[in-house]
């Protein structure tokens, strides 16, 4: 199993053949509306994307890239879209007529392929913000999706997390590296990798506070580079 960071908040998940990708940003949407500085290209293109089902956590820029979702459901056909309900009202109000839409809000579960997804909520600006557990290959990943720090947070996903992916900016509605220690050390997880950072000058962070917090805690951490798959789990063999 591959995963591969995509910069900001989003990853690429592959297990089995199956492609599920959550959160990708690749058009410049964010630079032309909100004039913030980018930093780094897009890791992939939409034909080295390919997923077959897309999740986008809420309906912010960032995170529900329209562009890339039509472009995306018209290339691969096949791919399904999955998101809460301030998702579905913004991709309805431009494909009325599309039936791949996949209705996730907090609390709900689903399977496709070899993951077994279910949301969780998130406490950000779009109040319908999930996160996402997902259960594959044995091993359950908590993606925090945008967040604030709660203590809800830790409680609500399993105490079995194997893999953390968190949101560290602690900027426009997420925790920062301190509040994603606290979560770290709540659940400890075999592997803690921080995200939302890097892609925008005005809107960034150093991992490095978050991976020295968790090093003092006895929690292994890592950061990914953009676009590098790496084997997931690699770093968590063993006992807990």
């Amino acid at each position: 199993m591959e995963l591969t960071w995509l910069g900001q908040g989003g990853f690429l998940l592959v297990e089995a053949g199956f492609r599920l990708a959550v959160d990708p940003y690749f058009s410049s949407r964010v630079e032309e509306l909100e004039q913030l500085t980018r930093l780094l290209p897009p890791p992939l293109t939409a034909s080295e994307l390919r997923p077959d089902l897309l999740i986008c956590t809420h309906d912010h820029l960032d995170h529900y890239d329209e562009p890339l979702v039509l472009e995306l459901l018209t290339r691969f056909p096949g791919c399904r879209l999955a998101g809460p309900r301030s998702v579905e009202r913004k991709f309805r109000a431009v494909r009325p007529d599309v039936a791949a839409f996949l209705r996730l809000d907090s609390g709900a579960a689903a399977t496709f392929g070899p993951f077994r997804l279910r949301a969780v909520a998130a406490y950000h600006s779009d109040p319908a913000a999930i996160g996402l557990v997902i259960a594959v290959a044995g091993r359950v990943v908590y993606l925090t999706g945008d967040t604030l720090w709660r203590e809800e947070l830790a409680t609500a996903v399993p105490r079995n997390v194997d893999l953390l992916l968190v949101c560290i900016n602690g900027k426009l509605g997420n925790m920062n590296d301190r509040e994603a220690l606290a979560l770290a050390a709540a659940l400890r997880p075999r592997l803690a990798v921080p995200m939302h950072y890097g892609l925008f000058a005005e809107n960034t962070a150093d991992p490095d506070r978050f991976l020295k917090g968790c090093a003092a805690q006895g929690i292994a951490a890592r950061t990914l580079t953009p676009g590098v798959a790496v084997p997931l789990f690699e770093e968590t063999q063993g006992s807990r």
